[in-house]
């Protein structure tokens, strides 16, 4: 499976490439704009062709560039594990629990899941399960390529919440989403300097 880590003006801050085990990293692509090559030399990256806008890059990446099911993160994002004293309380997950956490997603997909997420730490106290379906997914986005293909899924019709819509529109075809929730994701701080807010005003 395919990782890719949407990332712009944050060359010198990587918190989820830093996450990653060596061995994800190898499997890894920072999906960077084309005129930001220089500063992000020091990763391995492939150039959106100037689309700025999240939505049309992540269906640039469904389009043209995935070849197999793959998983988008977010490139501020750190991840904890469930505290087994108390699964209500969090702790810092290892590499272990990355490498056990991009498995998991990639053998669901494999076999006939159609969407997946990790469970947002916000609120993840109040529910235990293993996993949840039919529910919110953000930052980290993993798809089954064929059938997204297959259903004309689209990420590029609205300026804002396009994982949201993209996460519809496949409930409405029939496809529950899968999100684990034995591993939660945190990010250092929405809206931050660089990525989405360069677009992401109040109008918009």
């Amino acid at each position: 499976m395919e990782i890719y880590i949407l990332s712009s003006g944050r060359a010198s801050r990587q918190p989820t490439w830093m996450s990653l085990p060596v061995v994800l990293r190898e499997r890894t692509k920072l999906v960077i704009p084309h005129d930001q090559v220089k500063q992000y030399q020091a990763f391995p990256h492939i150039t959106e062709p100037g689309l700025l806008h999240v939505g049309k890059i992540r269906q640039w990446i469904a389009d043209e560039v995935a070849k197999d099911n793959f998983v988008m993160f977010d490139d501020d994002l750190t991840f904890a594990v469930r505290s087994t004293a108390n699964p209500t309380r969090f702790t810092s997950a290892t590499s272990t629990d990355i490498s056990l956490m991009y498995a998991e997603l990639k053998s669901r997909l494999a076999e006939g899941a159609v969407h997946m997420g990790v469970a947002m730490r916000e609120g993840a106290n109040r529910r235990i399960e293993r996993t949840i379906q039919c529910t919110r997914m953000a930052r980290v986005l993993a798809y089954n390529l064929k059938v997204v293909r297959e259903l004309g899924i689209r990420w590029d019709r609205c300026w804002g919440m396009d994982d949201f819509d993209a996460t519809l529109q496949l409930l409405k075809h029939g496809h529950p989403n899968i999100v684990l929730n034995w591993v939660v994701q945190n990010q250092y701080g929405s809206n931050a300097a660089g990525g989405a807010s360069v677009w992401r005003t109040s109008d918009v």
